[in-house]
């Protein structure tokens, strides 16, 4: 009789779980559409589609389980920004293209995003699309270091330079462990590239760009800042599954950002690796960064921060980061220890 009323108590607890969790209303995700999207295109506030806000939010359509929304996105995407050998540009305007550089990042994640959708959709097609993004960022984003071998470069055909320069947020762990297992030639490609990072954060930070000399010294500079880039790449480290081993590999570099902000709930929004000093402010992209990563009492604060916030059009990035964030942490979707993505019924 015990166990029978254990066994219908657990059900209760796990229907409550998944309906509380996976529950259709969000709001921050409806004022986003409200916001930014408009039939197939994610709109800047000066009226511009820039691919990386474009692939970021078909990935949240997949997290709704909203294949209508996600091809035409991906409908777009092929038609107005795929432009040479599978590979996306940055931007158009009036189907007029104003920025034709291709970011590893934004190829990467549309390359994730299709091979979800084969599976969430169960349609092969978007697995072929996807191996065919993936054979062009390993011709053309990639570079070879005598001391970490070849790595992910942060844009297609980079300029040839004494330096090797790559950008942190180019390696959000659930997508490149999901993508090598699709190709497993990204495998080597991530896990050299994580040794660049980890070389790179030796004040207790990840910076923005990671630049080596040809002997693979990292090279400090008065431009050398972890910011914007860095943000990113912790919210791709803090979302990951904690059953990840390369994010438990790079957890140590987010020690100084969280006792940081432990000591007065004021989240550090630059570093500055010249100079040594700390820039603090609770902006947006710093607190979503922190959100999955800190301990309950600072959580909390940061919830709070996140929920009064009203968003304008000027805030696309914000906006997506904060549904990354609280996408997971409101338990809507998430991902398992290989990069899959998984979301409610």
């Amino acid at each position: 009789m015990k166990n029978l009323l254990i066994k219908a108590l657990l059900t209760v607890l796990l229907c409550a779980f998944t309906q509380a969790s996976f529950a259709k209303d969000w709001s921050l995700y409806d004022s986003y559409v409200k916001l930014h999207y408009q039939d197939g295109k994610v709109v800047t506030e000066g009226g511009a589609v820039e691919s990386k806000a474009q692939v970021l939010f078909m990935f949240l359509t997949l997290s709704q389980n909203d294949k209508v929304s996600f091809d035409k996105l991906y409908a777009f995407t092929k038609a107005k920004l795929q432009k040479e050998q599978a590979l996306v540009i940055s931007k158009v305007e009036n189907d007029n293209v104003t920025d034709n550089s291709i970011n590893t990042l934004t190829n990467l994640f549309l390359a994730y995003d299709l091979i979800c959708a084969s599976e969430l959709f169960n349609d092969s097609k978007y697995l072929t699309e996807a191996k065919a993004i993936l054979a062009s960022v390993k011709a053309q984003c990639t570079s070879t270091n005598a001391l970490f071998g070849k790595v992910l470069t942060p844009y297609a055909k980079s300029a040839s330079s004494e330096l090797l320069t790559l950008n942190s947020s180019t390696y959000a762990p659930f997508v490149l462990q999901k993508i090598a297992t699709v190709d497993e030639d990204f495998k080597e490609l991530y896990f050299d590239s994580i040794k660049a990072v980890i070389k790179a954060s030796g004040l207790g930070f990840v910076p923005d760009q990671l630049k080596f000399n040809q002997s693979g010294d990292f090279i400090i500079d008065k431009n050398t800042k972890a910011y914007l880039e860095a943000m990113n790449f912790y919210l791709w480290l803090s979302i990951s599954s904690k059953s990840d081993p390369n994010r438990r590999l790079l957890l140590p570099t987010f020690e100084n950002l969280i006792s940081q902000t432990q000591k007065d709930l004021k989240t550090p929004l630059k570093v500055d690796f010249y100079t040594q000093e700390i820039f603090k402010q609770n902006a947006l992209i710093s607190i979503t960064s922190l959100l999955n990563i800190c301990d309950y009492k600072v959580k909390d604060y940061l919830r709070s921060q996140i929920k009064a916030h009203k968003f304008s059009k000027a805030e696309n990035y914000e906006h997506l980061a904060a549904l990354f964030a609280t996408g997971i942490d409101e338990l809507r979707f998430a991902f398992t220890s290989d990069g899959s993505l998984l979301i409610g019924n």
